[in-house]
């Protein structure tokens, strides 16, 4: 059995949709945001959260790490991402310049199941020798492969070097992952997560009930090490 089709199709209706989200937790390490939208009459929505971190970014080394943890995670989630998909579940789990981010779009009814095995897989730490020497492989070759790519996208690329703090080059990553271990990322996916912050937003057919729910599992699961 599917474990991600919905059952309760209920449009939200006990509050009215809002023209901009609103702020339902500021606290330190921790920010909600919801927006109310059932315009198109359809019980879907878009949960999106991002766990920033000081360590994601600080060095060639680090965000070689981080890329490495994502890529882990996301190889882990793989069995879920079939059943999900079929159920009209689609998840994205992605590096960016301060930290990690997932992104849920789809049915709004059995998001909190496929959030729940996301926030364990990011919690956990769990790293396979055998995987992580695939992943580094396959990180080195991505890295050396965009030495080919065409001039324009050289160019892109350089100028984000410029332009965004901190943002490493290719050599710096490759000559950083050079060493790199799976004790390595185990601690360092410990420490990742040790001071953090997370801001977190539901959008479509949630209530602001609901958009607390999720966000107070992720902080159980994700906070524990930063609160």
């Amino acid at each position: 059995p599917n474990p991600f089709i919905p059952e309760n199709l209920a449009l939200v209706t006990t509050e009215q949709n809002t023209a901009v989200p609103t702020k339902l937790i500021d606290q330190p390490g921790l920010t909600l945001w919801h927006k109310v939208d059932t315009s198109f009459n359809t019980p879907r929505g878009s949960f999106y959260f991002t766990v920033r971190s000081p360590l994601a970014n600080s060095s060639p080394k680090h965000a070689a790490l981080t890329n490495l943890m994502v890529r882990t995670i996301n190889d882990q989630l793989n069995e879920f991402s079939y059943p999900a998909l079929l159920a009209g579940l689609n998840y994205q789990f992605y590096k960016h310049i301060r930290g990690v981010a997932v992104r849920i779009n789809g049915y709004q009814d059995k998001q909190g199941q496929l959030l729940a095995e996301i926030a364990e897989r990011l919690s956990n730490g769990e790293v396979n020798n055998d995987k992580f020497e695939i992943h580094k492989a396959d990180l080195i070759r991505d890295l050396r492969n965009s030495r080919q790519n065409t001039p324009y996208n050289q160019s892109m690329d350089m100028i984000s070097n410029l332009v965004i703090t901190p943002r490493w080059d290719e050599a710096s990553l490759l000559n950083a992952l050079d060493s790199l271990t799976a004790d390595d990322l185990r601690q360092f996916h410990h420490d990742f997560l040790q001071e953090t912050e997370m801001v977190v937003l539901a959008n479509g057919n949630y209530s602001a009930q609901d958009a607390r729910t999720m966000t107070m599992m992720l902080t159980s699961v994700l906070l524990q090490g930063s609160q």
